[in-house]
């Protein structure tokens, strides 16, 4: 659900009833609200969006695109996966800013908020971050990528999802 959502898993509050293991065959598509809605149905699931002011990770790119890696900086092949994670650092194989922006939420365990300028918001790159380290990963964006990191008190959603 937060990948669907591109929401830390901490912004994801699941009921315990409807907290177990689902394993569902989707078919992949760009338009994730409509398979958020299929999934809700599917397995009888309510959902409800509030709204907190909490401390983010805010991302900024503007005009930082040619900074970029081109997808061809890394090439996995088909059949990997797109993240390959370590104890500091992680890499990103054809991802795109949102799918990037999401991961690093993960690994800090802080909503990331990513602001951009980007035209096609599903343009794929290939990405590697320390993020372990608050002040080498905001080095690592800024002189790297071209992104401003700065933490802030932020206004984002949170999710509530129960069974019906």
């Amino acid at each position: 659900m937060s990948y669907l959502l591109k929401s830390s898993p901490k912004q994801i509050q699941l009921e315990s009833s409807a907290n177990k293991m689902y394993i569902l065959e989707i078919h992949y598509q760009k338009n994730f609200e409509s398979v958020l809605k299929k999934i809700l149905k599917v397995l009888g699931l309510k959902f409800k969006q509030n709204q907190k002011k909490v401390d983010v990770l805010e991302l900024s790119c503007s005009g930082c695109k040619d900074q970029f890696w081109t997808s061809n900086q890394i090439d996995w092949g088909t059949d990997s996966p797109q993240f390959l994670v370590d104890d500091t650092q992680f890499y990103a194989d054809n991802t795109t800013f949102y799918d990037f922006a999401f991961k690093l939420s993960t690994l800090s365990g802080i909503p990331v908020v990513a602001k951009s300028d980007l035209e096609d918001k599903f343009q794929q790159f290939d990405w590697q971050l320390h993020y372990r380290f608050y002040d080498l990963m905001v080095d690592d964006l800024l002189y790297n990528y071209g992104i401003a990191v700065e933490k802030v008190q932020k206004v984002v959603p949170f999710y509530h999802i129960d069974k019906k």
